[in-house]
């Protein structure tokens, strides 16, 4: 994305969120219970091979922080979603290949995923993750959603932008890892682009997709976009 993741009440963790330490257990136990329930008599593939791509030097904000703040809201919401470990296998690849410096990173990340994933799942599933991966890079484009086809695709919208409605922390944070990612770009051109892509969000009649997310975090996301 150009320049810029049970009952919840969601003031505690977008708090936590602030002064989060990456544990890689919550990343671990995400993945066994994802192949547990999609492949429980075969091995797994390779965690290891996800985190490392998330920990290249180029990231700043797509890390593994990201990752873990994606996997938190998916564990919180999992229980809302029709197929929620193929979800979680979206949001683990969806950034799998990141180069601030290209515009193909979601196509690459959804090729990415398919190499790895395509000997452990059926094809309808990894065709369905693929969608999803690709579909990430068109946040902020008004494009209608529908019918029960799409139902995960909105989880996955919603947490890969559920850093819009962190606390106030969290969020200026998220901004100086985001500019540490375009660093080659002069600041004043950064700038100029960075609050376009903000505005266009703080502007779109919704930001969120679910019923969920809009109805707990739409207004501290859209605070957010509108201080920046």
């Amino acid at each position: 994305m150009l320049f810029i993741c049970a009952s919840l009440n969601p003031a505690p963790l977008l708090k936590r969120q602030a002064k989060m330490v990456i544990d890689s257990q919550t990343l671990d136990e995400a993945w066994q219970q994802v192949w547990q329930t999609l492949a429980p008599n075969q091995a797994m593939p390779d965690l290891q091979t996800v985190l490392n791509a998330y920990a290249q030097p180029q990231r700043h904000y797509h890390t593994t922080q990201h990752l873990q703040e994606c996997l938190l809201w998916w564990q919180r919401c999992q229980n809302h979603m029709q197929a929620p470990a193929e979800v979680a296998l979206a949001l683990f690849y969806h950034d799998i290949v990141y180069d601030p410096k290209r515009s193909d990173n979601e196509l690459q990340s959804a090729n990415t995923m398919l190499a790895h994933l395509q000997a452990y799942l059926p094809e309808a599933s990894t065709k369905r993750i693929y969608r999803w991966i690709l579909a990430t890079a068109h946040h902020g484009q008004q494009t209608t959603l529908s019918d029960a086809d799409d139902a995960d695709l909105k989880w996955v919208l919603d947490i890969d932008l559920g850093i819009l409605s962190a606390d106030a922390e969290r969020f200026q944070e998220y901004e100086r890892q985001i500019r540490m990612e375009y660093r080659h770009v002069p600041l004043l051109i950064y700038r100029c682009k960075r609050r376009q892509v903000l505005r266009d969000f703080a502007q779109a009649p919704h930001l969120y997709h679910t019923d969920y997310f809009r109805n707990q975090l739409e207004r501290a996301a859209k605070a957010n976009l509108q201080a920046v």
